[in-house]
């Protein structure tokens, strides 16, 4: 309090008016209402509390005092994971003051943590863990959020000197490399890929299944946005019902999948799906330029028989037909799953894996078909020059080959 009036000589019995000013409150404190007590002589009160009170006079001097108490406002500093799981206990400090923040109590796969921000979608740290954070003038609680480095490697980022892993060493045949575990930008899906004489590809089949095909992450060259027709879900009632869109009628014009809900044997692919439907219409022979690969990666070429192709480098062959493996075959990682062919109704058989390559073949009337490779489990041989309608549904694996 400050500035008391009212002070001076009275007669027995007079009435005083006696004041204060209270100090104002501020951000970070709160004072109370000014309270009253006759600390010595004798008289009266009528009140005890206020910033003005009258005080009647009696037989003696007397003193009265106008006390104001003060309290510093407190605020909690919670801290969030931002993506990441554990438990870090809340900080209190008072405001205008430093708090020690908390050590990081959290974890994230594939990530590290750099510290604290204010913002959630912060890349860099504005604060350290266990250093001080000045509360301020503040008018709320405060949440701080986690900062995290991703250590993740994208498929997309993956160059194909990164890929050379381990060549011809740590085990590795000739021409070979270690698998690298990667990611894909568009949805955090993780694959395996290795470097097999001269490029890199996916050692797991593709299980994107996203609508939204952005150029910025994919091989496209504009933004593509595809609807599915889904061999195992209510779109088509079931694997046998198409809703007239993946058969041999119209399933040159819509993206149809099947997803087996398997890492290993993943995403089973039309050809208009396989190609973001830069592939379209059964009188089309125009080789695949761009497809649902990551940006960087492509469905691969083919067949074996033609040495330009990523197909001949992988048979390492000048010929087609069915070959037994020889180390790169068997470094690709083959799994069997099946395909769906015959209107869209009939699940090949699961000894079988089939793969597309980006090429028609030359002779008509095969303009509505496609080459690919293929894999029987039942003996470990591989097929590298058939070719089959797009209207088919297969598998997909990309390669990155510069």
């Amino acid at each position: 309090t400050s500035s008391a009036t009212g002070g001076g000589t009275y007669r027995w019995g007079q009435t005083v008016t006696v004041g204060v000013t209270k100090a104002s409150n501020t951000t970070c404190i709160t004072y109370s209402a000014p309270t009253w007590s006759r600390t010595s002589g004798s008289g009266t009160l009528n009140a005890t509390s206020g910033t003005s009170v009258t005080f009647t006079m009696t037989t003696s001097n007397a003193t009265v005092t106008a006390t104001s108490s003060s309290t510093r406002k407190t605020y909690t500093i919670s801290y969030n994971a931002n993506g990441g799981t554990g438990t870090t206990s809340s900080t209190t400090g008072n405001c205008g003051a430093n708090s020690t923040l908390a050590s990081n109590g959290f974890s994230r796969t594939n990530y590290s943590f750099l510290g604290w921000s204010t913002s959630s979608t912060a890349t860099t740290a504005s604060y350290n863990a266990g250093t001080a954070y000045n509360l301020g003038e503040r008018t709320s609680n405060l949440t701080l959020y986690a900062v995290w480095k991703d250590n993740r490697t994208y498929m997309q980022d993956l160059t194909l000197a990164a890929c050379q892993k381990n060549v011809g060493t740590n085990g590795n045949a000739a021409n070979i490399g270690d698998n690298i575990t990667v990611y894909d930008k568009r949805d955090g899906k993780d694959y395996t890929v290795r470097y097999i004489n001269g490029y890199c590809w996916m050692t797991q089949n593709l299980r994107f299944t996203g609508t939204s095909v952005p150029a910025t992450t994919s091989n496209v060259t504009t933004d593509k946005t595809l609807t599915y027709y889904s061999l195992n879900s209510s779109d088509a009632g079931g694997f046998g019902a198409y809703s007239g869109h993946c058969d041999d009628t119209n399933g040159y014009n819509y993206a149809c999948i099947y997803d087996s809900g398997s890492t290993t044997t993943g995403v089973w692919y039309n050809y208009y799906a396989a190609t973001a439907s830069t592939i379209s219409t059964n009188s089309n022979n125009t080789a695949a330029s761009q497809d649902i690969c990551p940006k960087n990666w492509h469905i691969p070429t083919g067949p074996s028989d033609n040495s330009s192709s990523e197909s001949y480098k992988f048979f390492n062959s000048t010929s087609t037909g069915w070959f037994a493996a020889n180390d790169y075959l068997t470094a690709f990682g083959a799994v069997a799953g099946g395909y769906y062919y015959n209107n869209g109704s009939t699940r090949g058989s699961t000894n079988y894996g089939e793969w597309w390559t980006a090429t028609a073949p030359s002779l008509a009337p095969f303009v509505a078909q496609r080459y690919y490779f293929g894999y029987d489990s039942s003996n470990g041989m591989f097929n590298s020059g058939n070719f089959h309608y797009r209207w088919q549904g297969r598998f997909v694996r990309c390669v990155r080959t510069s």
